[in-house]
């Protein structure tokens, strides 16, 4: 359950509405990506490091996994689709 909630818990982070940079204006966005970077990207991959750490024990969370992960790859970053997406 623990496993559970890490991974529901990161993806709702990855794509809360305010931190799609997508929808601030260029200025806005550069300013958040210089001073904090894109988070999205740093969750995105540690959802996707963890979930290859699971080995043998990914099949446990096929089932409740399939529609926050495919929340994860519709996210509008490149980088975090390639890695999200396999």
């Amino acid at each position: 359950q623990l496993w559970n909630n890490y991974f529901h818990l990161a993806v709702a982070f990855l794509t809360h509405e305010s931190l799609q940079l997508e929808t601030f204006s260029q200025a806005k966005r550069n300013k958040i990506v210089k001073k904090y970077g894109d988070m999205r990207k740093e969750i995105g991959f540690r959802i996707r490091d963890m979930w290859y750490n699971l080995g043998p024990h990914k099949i446990k969370f096929i089932p409740s996994m399939v529609g926050p992960i495919l929340e994860v790859t519709l996210t509008p970053e490149v980088e975090l689709r390639k890695a999200t997406i396999p």
